[in-house]
């Protein structure tokens, strides 16, 4: 018999499966539609957005309630252009940031549909608004630091090694385990969201990265199958992730071989990444440990004015690869990109090479 709390199977996590804030109206459907039907139509709606969307959508309810009790009266769906008017300058007083208010805009529209009405989008008074308070509030300093994350570098990453190695209070299995998800992501360019659950004693089975989907194992290289990428394919992606004998200190293969000889207690039918407990190393745990593990050395790394994250991951061989003079096609190619939506990661580092050489 195991000895751990494993994690089990769970309905997948990524899709919103509860309400939050969005009834639907029984005329969507005709009186005389069937009870199940009923429920799969609301389930269905439920599911077309992600979880952290409906949270913030059920943000916007709560805020639409207030106004309306503050008003005291009652809004009518969708939104007259006045009501939307004056909901967005509502929530500006408030202090909520444009962008956010710019959610819970779509969030009253949204609020619209379950009403069965066909909501406006938006007025180009609202963004005049919008633009207004951004300019009135503006401060480039505050805001360049809060928009941006700086990607992980090479030396970055031996950093971040060096702390672990000296600072690290827990067990040394999960030390390893946090470790290969470092150098994995950044050597294959990985969305942690796709490798990494979100709950630690649960996960899908039909989305999460499983013990299943280690394809490939060779003498220099391992593969994993990413089942559920962020942009929807229909076999999925393969992300291959080779040995770096330049860099012995930062080989992921040597990492995640010898993680991977030391999670063989466990099924394969589970995730990949598990902790000494036998619990999912979850995104919410790595962010922690990884920024813990970057304040140790706050005032060389100037973290008062730098960000890291863990996207900050994925961000940083873009950048590598552009000052090294690779195509936009490569890049895109490495880091499964569908778009030229690296470029803001990577910041147009070759272009300013080029021009730079020109000069000289």
């Amino acid at each position: 018999r195991n000895r751990f709390s494993l994690p089990t199977p769970s309905r997948p996590q990524k899709f919103n499966t509860l309400t939050k804030g969005c009834n639907l109206v029984e005329s969507l459907l005709p009186p005389d539609a069937p009870s199940h039907l009923r429920a799969l139509t609301s389930n269905l709606f439920n599911a077309s957005i992600a979880k952290s969307t409906a949270r913030t959508y059920a943000t916007a309810a709560k805020h639409i309630s207030n106004l309306e009790a503050e008003l005291g009266r009652t809004f009518s769906w969708p939104l007259s252009p006045a009501d939307s008017n004056l909901l967005l300058a509502f929530l500006l007083n408030k202090g909520v940031k444009p962008n956010t208010v710019r959610m819970y805009l779509s969030g009253a529209r949204r609020i619209a549909l379950s009403k069965g009405t066909d909501p406006p989008t938006e007025s180009q008074f609202a963004k005049c608004l919008l633009r207004g308070y951004e300019n009135l509030k503006r401060n480039p300093v505050k805001e360049a630091v809060e928009a941006n994350h700086r990607p992980v570098t090479i030396p970055l990453l031996r950093l971040l090694g060096h702390s672990a190695s000296k600072h690290w209070k827990g067990q040394e299995e999960d030390k390893l385990c946090f470790w290969t998800v470092c150098l994995a992501a950044f050597w294959g360019s990985l969305r942690l969201g796709e490798v990494l659950c979100t709950d630690k004693s649960s996960f899908a089975p039909g989305s999460a990265l499983l013990g299943t989907d280690v394809i490939n194992m060779t003498g220099t290289s391992f593969a994993l199958w990413i089942r559920d990428p962020k942009v929807p394919k229909r076999f999925g992606d393969i992300v291959e992730i080779w040995s770096t004998p330049q860099f012995p200190d930062l080989d992921p293969f040597s990492a995640f071989s010898t993680y991977w000889a030391s999670r063989e207690k466990h099924p394969l039918s589970l995730p990949v990444f598990l902790m000494a407990n036998g619990r999912n190393m979850t995104h919410r745990c790595f962010e922690s440990t990884f920024h813990s593990l970057l304040s140790y050395y706050a005032m060389q790394l100037e973290l008062s004015i730098n960000r890291w994250t863990g996207h900050s991951f994925r961000s940083g061989l873009p950048t590598l690869l552009q000052s090294l003079g690779f195509s936009e096609e490569e890049i895109k190619a490495w880091g499964r990109w569908a778009s030229s939506v690296f470029q803001l990661y990577a910041r147009g580092v070759s272009k300013r090479f080029e021009v730079q050489r020109t000069i000289l």
